[in-house]
């Protein structure tokens, strides 16, 4: 997989900021202040660019950051696989409803969230333009007022299913 255009016309602007001290031979404290940010801007888009270690890489370096290339291929070559979580025993539209018969009256924000969580089943289900995932997070949020026992245990449950910390 090559770079798109659009990540090469970028690299290109940002690697023209970057050099441009260096070919002006300029004192004007500007033009450092520009590559500096234009650096700092490069980085930033290689660290949170959704594309592999190799392509990150690449853009580095289109960049003329070769140093950060080197890390960034260094930093993959390293990384640990994360572990995939845990299957739930449960379905969502279970805990709602075991939410639903311990928590009596639920906060109104989390109510709609609680109600979506009936139709879903795993953490892959739906729910009009939400994923189950979202739903659950966004019920969890709402959902701080409940403790408990029962809300400690349904709520770590549900932070597994979603994936959250």
């Amino acid at each position: 997989m090559k770079l798109s255009r659009t990540h090469l016309a970028i690299a290109r602007i940002l690697r023209a900021d970057i050099s441009a001290p260096m070919r002006t031979l300029s004192t004007d404290p500007r033009v450092d202040d520009r590559a500096r940010e234009s650096t700092a801007l490069a980085r930033y888009l290689v660290q949170y660019f959704a594309l592999d270690a190799q392509l990150r890489a690449d853009f580095a370096e289109a960049c003329g950051l070769s140093a950060l290339a080197h890390e960034v291929v260094d930093a993959a070559n390293t990384a640990p696989t994360p572990a995939p979580a845990p299957a739930a025993t449960r379905s969502i539209e279970t805990i709602a409803r075991e939410i639903r018969r311990i928590w009596i009256n639920p906060y109104f924000g989390a109510r709609p969230y609680l109600e979506a969580m009936l139709y879903l089943t795993d953490r892959k289900s739906v729910f009009g333009a939400d994923s189950a995932t979202s739903v659950v997070a966004y019920f969890l949020s709402n959902a701080r007022a409940w403790r408990g026992p029962d809300a400690k245990r349904i709520k770590a449950e549900l932070k597994l299913i979603a994936g959250i910390k």
